[in-house]
């Protein structure tokens, strides 16, 4: 099945946000692992026999942490063009709602449907119109989907 390009951006962006959320899980893993075995609360330095592993240990959570903050820089970028996406259909109420709590607040259909008071057959229907309406308005633009919106 072909999707529309606003839906692929949309989901696009969707993963990314699952992709940094278990980014975050996982760096604070390492923290409360590495908090574990040494003792140490991160940060802290200690002057031991392991004091290389130790400190290897610190700089591989800490190059964990840089490549989360720039995931996060990213995602918060698109999220934004996402959200000017979305809001070219504000003034269609119910697809807006749907659209807005499926990519911006990052809702699963079954909770975009309860949030929305709508069927989730009816969701999906909603969405499907927004991608459409969506990529229509974009055509009329002139613009890629793509570039600034």
């Amino acid at each position: 099945m072909e999707y529309s390009q606003s839906k692929d951006f949309l989901e696009y962006v969707r993963a990314k946000r699952n992709r940094v959320r278990r980014m975050e899980e996982a760096l604070e893993e390492s923290r409360a692992r590495a908090e574990h075995v040494t003792g140490l609360q991160i940060g802290e330095r200690v002057q031991s026999s392991n004091k290389s592993s130790i400190d290897a240990t610190l700089a591989a959570i800490e190059e964990e942490a840089g490549r989360l903050e720039e995931a996060q820089k990213d995602l918060a970028c698109d999220i934004d063009k996402a959200r000017d996406l979305i809001n070219l259909v504000r003034d269609e109420a119910a697809v807006w709602h749907v659209l807005w709590e499926r990519y911006i607040i990052g809702a699963s259909w079954n909770a975009a449907a309860k949030h929305t008071s709508y069927g989730r057959r009816t969701v999906f229907r909603l969405a499907k119109q927004g991608y459409q309406d969506l990529d229509e308005k974009l055509a009329l633009r002139g613009t890629p989907w793509h570039s600034n919106l």
